[in-house]
């Protein structure tokens, strides 16, 4: 038998896919919602036991004393999360840094990976800025922040379970993004969005991706009623997610589907 744990993204592009899925597989265990009613109209039998993500940030304890051991001040924290590949970083981190250039009342921080030390440092020196990297320990900086500017990808989603409020950011090549754009089905770039069924964070998306229009969108996420509109959207999603002993209820489901 195959058993397959979180499906490819088959509802977003390459849908063809799916036949192959039904042909090879006999159950399938999924992490977002809407796709157990995705799959089972395709004749796939699919089952929803949770995010592991929510999960696991339920049940992350902050450390004490992150301010201190990254050398951060007291002043609120903007989080910029510039994606995990070196082109990515390359394209997005100097957008993201002459975005927050003007923020002196807030502390800027950057999510960032040891392998991409020097790149990082690279960055920061030819734009001429300040910030903190704080390596490999980006569920502590969440918690610890105001606002955030985030890759699409994984990240954006860990930072909705985090309840801030951010604005999801991505800027790829010309030619592939256009065909990107004819290939993907899904309205929205950003999981939050997708799974809200509509826009409670703002996307920039290639020509859109730009520091005045990244900065108009940080002002606005200021704003009191704002961040409870968006905080009270991130709760629900929270709920729509989380569920607990995921992984437990999970292997049990795993195991009776074997003795079948």
């Amino acid at each position: 038998k195959v058993i397959y744990y979180i499906s490819p993204q088959v509802w977003a592009w390459k849908e063809r896919r799916v036949r192959i899925l039904r042909e090879c597989v006999q159950k399938l265990f999924v992490v977002l919602p809407f796709e157990v009613g995705f799959f089972n109209s395709h004749g796939i039998s699919a089952t929803y036991h949770g995010h592991p993500l929510a999960e696991r940030i339920h049940r992350f304890a902050a450390a004490p004393g992150f301010r201190q051991q990254w050398k951060l001040d007291k002043r609120s924290i903007i989080t910029l999360v510039p994606g995990s590949r070196t082109q990515e970083i390359r394209t997005l981190l100097p957008i993201y840094l002459r975005a927050v250039r003007d923020e002196c009342k807030y502390q800027i921080a950057i999510a960032g990976l040891r392998q991409h030390q020097s790149l990082y440092e690279s960055i920061l020196n030819e734009e001429k800025c300040t910030a903190a990297v704080v390596y490999e320990d980006m569920y502590n900086l969440l918690r610890h922040s105001r606002l955030a500017v985030v890759t699409s990808g994984t990240a954006s989603l860990e930072t909705a379970l985090f309840k801030i409020p951010m604005v999801v950011c991505y800027k790829g090549n010309f030619i592939s993004y256009h065909i990107a754009r004819h290939l993907i089905k899904v309205p929205f770039i950003s999981l939050a969005n997708l799974l809200a069924g509509n826009k409670i964070v703002e996307e920039l998306i290639q020509d859109q991706c730009h520091p005045a229009r990244i900065s108009q969108v940080l002002q606005r996420l200021k704003t009191p009623i704002e961040r409870k509109q968006i905080h009270d959207a991130l709760s629900e999603l929270d709920k729509m997610l989380y569920k607990e002993h995921c992984y437990e209820l999970l292997a049990r489901d795993f195991l009776l589907s074997f003795r079948k």
